[in-house]
C-alpha cells in the first residue's frame, strides 16, 4: 500500500530533437528548402491563412516519420493545407526533398517538440468554435421546444422538451466562464432526474390506459389528483420553477453565458416562455377541463409507483434548495478545465 501511496504519475513526454544521420540530399534540402516549406517555433497563434497564402481547412500531422504518407494525402487532397509536426530531422529533410520533387505546396512543417507546439502555437479549437456553439445551443433549445409543442404524444413532448433541455447545456458550455460550464454540467445531471421523473410519470398513465394521446384525456385531475400533483411538480421543475433544480442549473447557464454572447442568450431565453406553453397546455387538456367519461375508471397512482417517484422528487427538491454539495464537488475539476481551454 505505501508503495502505490507514493506512486507518481509520469507527465506527457516528448522528443526535443532527434538529429539522426543526415544524407547529403536531405542535408541540402533542410538548407535550401527549409524557407520555402519550414515554420521556425516562435510562442504565438499561427495565422494559418498567412501561413499557406489561402483560406482552407488544416489538417494536423504529428510524427510523420518520412513524411511519405503526408506526401500522399497532400497530393490527394489538394484543397487541404497540412501541417506536419516532426523531430526527426532525416526524416523532415526527406520529406522536404519529395515535396519540391512534386511540387506540392499545401504542406507546412514544424521541427519541433509537439507538447510545446500545441501549447504556444495552436490556438485551441474550443475556442475557435466557442460561438458556433452557442449558436447551436440556441438552435436546440427552440427547435426542440417548437417541436415539444407540436406533439400529441405525451412521451414524445417529453422527448423533445430533453434535445430542448440539452441546448441549455451547449449554451453553457461554450461560454467558458465558471459559472456558465458549472451550470453545464449540474444541468446534465438536474435534466437527468427530472426526466426520469416525467417519463415514469407518462408510464403511470399508458400502464392504465394504453394510450398516450394528449387530447384523448380531459378531467383527470378529479379522477386521479394525487397522479396529477406528481407529474405537475415534474413538469414545473422540467419548466424552471424556482425553488427546484432545473431553476438553478438554467439560471448559472444564463448568468454565465449572457456576458459572452448576450444577443445568442437573449434569443436563447426565449425557450422558457415557449416551454411554458407547451407544458400548461399538456397540464389543461390531460388534467383539466371536461372529464371524459371513458377513463372513469382508472386507479390513482399506486404505493409502488410513488416508491420510485417520491426520491426523484427529494433529489429535486434539495438540488433546487441547496444545490452546494454538487456544485463543490465538481469546482475544481470544471475550472481547472476552463484554465487549460480558455487560459
Amino acid at each position: 500500500m505505501a508503495e502505490h501511496a507514493e506512486r507518481h504519475h509520469r507527465q506527457i513526454r516528448s522528443f526535443v530533437r532527434r538529429a539522426g544521420r543526415l544524407t547529403a540530399s536531405q542535408e541540402r534540402a533542410l538548407e535550401e528548402l527549409w524557407p520555402g516549406y519550414g515554420v521556425e517555433y516562435a510562442p504565438g497563434a499561427l495565422d494559418f491563412e498567412t501561413l499557406f497564402g489561402r483560406s482552407a481547412p488544416v489538417v494536423l500531422e504529428i510524427g510523420f516519420g518520412n513524411g511519405d504518407a503526408l506526401l500522399d494525402m497532400a497530393r490527394q487532397n489538394p484543397a487541404r493545407n497540412y501541417l506536419g509536426i516532426e523531430v526527426h530531422g532525416p526524416g523532415v529533410g526527406h520529406l522536404l526533398r519529395r515535396l519540391d520533387e512534386h511540387g506540392c505546396d499545401n504542406v507546412r512543417v514544424l521541427r519541433h517538440d509537439a507538447i510545446e507546439v500545441l501549447d504556444a502555437m495552436l490556438p485551441d479549437a474550443a475556442l475557435w468554435f466557442s460561438y458556433p456553439l452557442a449558436i447551436l445551443g440556441a438552435i436546440n433549445i427552440l427547435y426542440g421546444a417548437y417541436c415539444a409543442m407540436a406533439q400529441s404524444d405525451m412521451k414524445k413532448l417529453v422527448a423533445y422538451s430533453s434535445v430542448s433541455h440539452m441546448g441549455y447545456v451547449l449554451l453553457g458550455m461554450s461560454a467558458f466562464t465558471q459559472a456558465g460550464i458549472n451550470g453545464a454540467v449540474l444541468q446534465m445531471f438536474n435534466h437527468g432526474t427530472i426526466t426520469a421523473m416525467m417519463f415514469l410519470c407518462v408510464g403511470v398513465i399508458y400502464d392504465r390506459a394504453h394510450t398516450r394521446e394528449i387530447n384523448g384525456f380531459g378531467g383527470l385531475g378529479l379522477q386521479m389528483p394525487l397522479y396529477m400533483s406528481v407529474f405537475s411538480f415534474a413538469l414545473f421543475a422540467a419548466l424552471g420553477l424556482p425553488g427546484l433544480s432545473g431553476f438553478v442549473s438554467e439560471a448559472m447557464i444564463f448568468m454565465g453565458a449572457f456576458p459572452t454572447y448576450r444577443t445568442v442568450t437573449m434569443i436563447s431565453a426565449l425557450g422558457i416562455i415557449i416551454g411554458a406553453a407547451y407544458v400548461l397546455w399538456m397540464l389543461q387538456r390531460v388534467f383539466l377541463g371536461p372529464k371524459n367519461e371513458k377513463w372513469d375508471s382508472l386507479p390513482d397512482i399506486n404505493a409502488r409507483e410513488m416508491f420510485t417517484l417520491v426520491p426523484i422528487g427529494l433529489i429535486v427538491i434539495l438540488m433546487g434548495v441547496y444545490p452546494m454539495p454538487v456544485l463543490d464537488l465538481m469546482k475544481a475539476t470544471l475550472n481547472n478545465l476552463i484554465k487549460v481551454v480558455a487560459g
